[in-house]
């Protein structure tokens, strides 16, 4: 290659990447080499272009999460202004609760999509009885949706059905869901949670009759920061677009999907898929809780002395949660609350659950 074409490809190229892509000197240059300019080009061009559009997309995502922040925190200043100035003519308190748990879920779903994004959430996965773990996450959600004036329905699980599942991130799909279907939902209505097992999979169908989802935005419900128009801001609490979004992500992770039916005006269907463990080989905690609820009593009554120590330091090492570690060391210097609240909660939870999932 002679030194003229050398030094006009040099000079294309540092034009090239100060945004300049009409200015090439083609008299020196090859129409082999041109080509591969032209190739280049095209690519630096739309590589720019792509650039501008997510900085556009997340400037618009940023301005809708900063309004999703920014109403309820109003309506909570405006609330404390009402309490603070002694007025009684509403629920102040209430308001305020109910406005600062929306931002602690936006602000909770935040976080998890940019974890999931970046890689940084962290995983630990076990095997747990299906009835147990739903029947758990839904007594939860009942209390939420009843606070709402709204009632869920749940079917049975066969009692031999395990999943092999990270319990936190199960746990916030469930949430998520429920939270959506209760926002969207009339009051004095009704979801229904059923489960099937087909094909080595659970399906939990969890359904509303509410609002609904329009047809030309089915396929875009899961996507990250998406919201219909008509839901956007005051309606009912508001929405961040995030919470459906990390029930996907979540629920792919653990080799399962998620879909949605739904019509505009009769409610929305969605459906859960998780793959069943076969094989159902468990950690040591893991089978203390598959044990019966009178066996684990006459345990922790009788030995609870240690064996909360114990029962924490053992699931640590199957976990590394750092505050299972924390709690192991809890039982022994405050032995007897330890003992006590251990010995409550096998009776109300049919577990050991303080500092210990």
């Amino acid at each position: 290659m002679k030194k003229k074409e050398m030094r006009a490809l040099e000079r294309a190229l540092v034009q090239f990447s100060e945004g300049n892509y009409s200015a090439i000197d083609s008299s020196n240059i090859s129409k082999e080499n041109l080509n591969l300019l032209e190739k280049i080009r095209e690519k630096i061009e739309k590589s720019a272009i792509e650039v501008k559009k997510l900085k556009i997309k997340n400037s618009v995502e940023a301005a809708g999460v900063a309004h999703d922040l920014k109403t309820p925190l109003a309506v909570i200043m405006g609330a404390a202004e009402c309490c603070k100035d002694g007025m009684d003519d509403k629920d102040y308190l209430g308001i305020i609760s109910e406005k600062a748990s929306y931002m602690s879920e936006l602000i909770g779903n935040l976080t998890d999509a940019s974890k999931q994004i970046s890689g940084e959430l962290n995983d630990y996965k076990e095997t747990v009885q299906a009835r147990e773990f739903f029947t758990n996450e839904f007594l939860r959600q009942k209390a939420f949706a009843e606070g709402r004036g709204i009632k869920i329905k749940t079917g049975s699980i066969p009692k031999n059905v395990y999943l092999v599942i990270d319990r936190k991130k199960i746990s916030r799909v469930v949430q998520n869901i429920v939270t959506n279907a209760v926002k969207y939902s009339p009051k004095d209505s009704v979801i229904k949670v059923k489960y099937f097992i087909n094909k080595g999979k659970l399906t939990v169908l969890i359904k509303d009759y509410g609002e609904g989802i329009a047809k030309e935005n089915l396929s875009r419900v899961f996507d990250r920061f998406f919201m219909e128009d008509e839901s956007r801001g005051e309606h009912k609490g508001g929405s961040s677009g995030l919470g459906l979004y990390v029930a996907k992500e979540l629920t792919e992770e653990h080799g399962g999907e998620i879909k949605v039916r739904s019509k505009k005006g009769k409610g929305s269907t969605f459906l859960i898929y998780l793959p069943v463990k076969t094989n159902t080989v468990q950690t040591a905690t893991e089978r203390f809780n598959s044990y019966g609820f009178f066996f684990k009593l006459l345990i922790t009554v009788c030995f609870g002395f240690i064996f909360g120590s114990f029962y924490r330091l053992k699931r640590y090492a199957e976990t590394h949660y750092i505050k299972t570690f924390i709690g192991a060391n809890l039982s022994i210097l405050l032995l007897p609350f330890m003992w006590i609240y251990d010995i409550l909660s096998i009776i109300f939870y049919g577990k050991i659950t303080f500092l210990a999932d």
